[in-house]
């Protein structure tokens, strides 16, 4: 369990079937990239469901809140916002041939060229559930932008996402 503070740190699960859990949610419970971190925290090693986020909101990096690379972690009641003042691509969630579980994400005001909130390639294959996506811009999908591979979306919402080109939610 974390208490609630906000951490200047990035955070690499290092393929570690763990919970990292904040006591007290998203408002309370920050990490800070500091502005000049690649990504907040990073699941490249292996990470299945038993992996877990929750509880965080992820703020000030200049590429990526949450990078998933063939990695299949949980994520849940987390808030990525202002996001990607830098990113070419996923400012709030890059995710490349992963297939992580999103319960409860909201992604808010992030920027990117492609994928303001995510960004999805190599067959990537997420799970969103009561998820929010709002107010994220993109030259393409500014809430989502899906170069290969499948979404599945139950109950989540999109607002206000748009772009410079085309697919202001899902591209």
């Amino acid at each position: 369990s974390v208490l609630p503070a906000t951490y200047f740190v990035s955070i690499d699960f290092q393929g570690k079937a763990i919970e990292v859990v904040s006591t007290s949610g998203a408002s309370t419970t920050k990490i800070n990239g500091l502005g000049n971190t690649t990504n907040g925290v990073t699941f490249s090693t292996g990470e299945t469901p038993l992996s877990i986020l929750d509880g965080f909101s992820i703020e000030n990096g200049t590429q990526r809140g949450i990078y998933v690379y063939g990695t299949s972690p949980t994520l849940k009641n987390l808030a990525l916002e202002n996001l990607g003042s830098q990113s070419f691509d996923g400012s709030g969630i890059y995710i490349d041939a992963g297939s992580p579980s999103l319960e409860s994400v909201t992604l808010k005001d992030n920027t990117a060229y492609y994928g303001g909130g995510v960004f999805v390639v190599n067959q990537g294959n997420p799970l969103f559930s009561n998820c929010i996506l709002e107010n994220n811009y993109a030259a393409y999908g500014g809430g989502i932008y899906l170069d290969s591979g499948s979404l599945t979306l139950i109950g989540s919402t999109f607002l206000r996402n748009s772009t410079y080109y085309y697919g202001g939610g899902i591209y």
